[in-house]
């Protein structure tokens, strides 16, 4: 296969920009914040593409989601419209499910790039590296079979997928 001859960034990078293949998916998200005493528990529903998800913080209840046929998100309870130039706002545990919200391109505003590669059978192991000096960086993990991001460990933000299977969301609960 093809793949193989790919460095294991350029494969990365293939496989991120292909994010909207990705069928729908439920899945557990653990997130982290800095100075974050324990992990925050979701379950999150995500179809790249259509653009949708659904994200539930079982601790809180609180919900959010997006469904782009009335261009209505959700937040916490609130029904809000979103603006075709609103980038980058989707809740953090749904971000893994849109690559391109995550922080690590090497754009303007970005905080981080990719910078080098390991890959297995099974997973793609990313390096990146801060654009501040003297600061850790940090790891992306790509499942290789499923074809999407399934953790971002850097010092701004852990984010881990788990229990991933197949689902195609069309209104969220909470099971």
């Amino acid at each position: 296969m093809y793949r193989h001859t790919l460095d294991p960034v350029m494969e990365a990078v293939a496989t991120m920009a292909d994010y909207r293949f990705v069928h729908g998916f439920r899945c557990k998200a653990t997130m982290r914040l800095p100075g974050d005493e324990r992990d925050r528990e979701f379950t999150v529903r995500a179809d790249p593409t259509r653009s949708s998800y659904s994200v539930y913080e079982i601790e809180t209840d609180r919900i959010w989601s997006y469904e782009p046929g009335s261009m209505t998100k959700i937040s916490g309870g609130i029904s809000e419209p979103k603006l075709a130039n609103q980038v980058h706002d989707d809740p953090l545990p749904v971000r893994l499910a849109f690559p391109l919200s995550l922080p690590i391109w090497g754009r303007k505003r970005d905080v981080y790039r990719m910078v080098d590669g390991k890959r297995s059978d099974s997973y793609l192991a990313i390096s990146l590296d801060s654009y501040e000096p003297g600061t850790f960086s940090g790891l992306l993990t790509i499942d290789r079979r499923l074809r999407m991001i399934v953790r971002l460990d850097v010092p701004t933000l852990f984010l881990e997928y788990s229990d991933i299977e197949p689902h195609h969301p069309k209104e969220f609960h909470k099971g």
